[in-house]
């Protein structure tokens, strides 16, 4: 006899690097700047409902190169609980070899930290991860991941500088671009075009980074030992400052006799001792 089964089809994009981050980065006006794409860009968020794909061709013939990048809708605090448009869309940038975390450093993001804003959607990204263990695939938050920062034309220094430390810190790859004056699009193509090339020959793995759970407990651990030092300094401080107080005397008892101090006695003047000297010579 025949069987009859019902299965469940699920369509996955297929692209070399994924673009992810927060609604209003400038995804879709980076796949328009690095390819023929021509996606919908405006100044709201969620302007893309849908995955788009673009092909980004480096070099001239016949040494051209080329890889695929996928652009997926963006991604806000709370999309795994189903906020936004949700983390349905993660599952296309799955087979991915490079992430591309896009974050926007100006101020018309009206969010105040860019770390924040890269820790939100590790977050998310980390929610996806027991799909992706089901599944066979690498977790998400561990891909090999570059940061881009964002609208460099209008970027607070401040917020540039604090994502850009903090990168350093962790150990991702960082760049800056404006996709409005090109500044730093053509290294991006290229150093995303290196990445991929050496990949594919699996000379590349990513950055060498600590899990983000070490990373916290050892801040955890850090902030603890500098509380403890903190607090023992406090205590030996009070300890001194008892020490060098004079003790209360009390109620009831006399107070100690201050020794008497003896003075030399005074010796004879000048004038004494000549008249002394005189007299001595009379009596002779």
């Amino acid at each position: 006899p025949g069987e009859e089964r019902v299965l469940r089809m699920e369509l996955k994009l297929l692209a070399d690097v994924g673009l992810v981050g927060f609604p209003n980065v400038g995804k879709s006006t980076l796949i328009s700047r690095i390819s023929a794409a021509r996606p919908k860009i405006a100044d709201y968020p969620f302007t893309t409902l849908q995955p788009n794909l673009c092909v980004v061709s480096i070099g001239e013939m016949p040494e051209q190169e080329s890889y695929v990048v996928a652009d997926i809708p963006g991604l806000i605090e709370g999309a795994h609980l189903g906020h936004g448009l949700g983390i349905q869309f993660l599952r296309h940038i799955e087979r991915t070899r490079l992430l591309v975390h896009l974050v926007d450093v100006s101020d018309a993001s009206g969010r105040p930290d860019p770390v924040n804003d890269f820790e939100v959607i590790m977050d998310e990204l980390h929610s996806f991860n027991p799909v992706a263990a089901v599944d066979g695939f690498q977790p998400l938050d561990e891909k090999p991941m570059l940061v881009l920062a964002t609208k460099l034309d209008v970027a607070n220094p401040k917020k540039l500088a604090a994502l850009k430390k903090f990168c350093e810190k962790r150990g991702y790859p960082f760049l800056a671009i404006s996709a409005v004056t090109g500044e730093g699009i053509a290294r991006l193509k290229f150093d995303l075009g290196a990445m991929v090339r050496h990949m594919r020959d699996g000379k590349y793995s990513g950055p060498l980074l600590k899990s983000r759970r070490a990373l916290k407990n050892a801040t955890s651990v850090a902030k603890t030992t500098i509380v403890r030092r903190s607090n023992a300094a406090a205590a030996n401080k009070a300890k001194k400052k008892r020490m060098r107080k004079p003790a209360k005397r009390l109620a009831g008892t006399t107070a100690k006799a201050k020794p008497v101090r003896r003075t030399a006695k005074a010796k004879p003047t000048q004038k004494r001792r000549s008249l002394k000297a005189r007299a001595n010579a009379r009596r002779k």
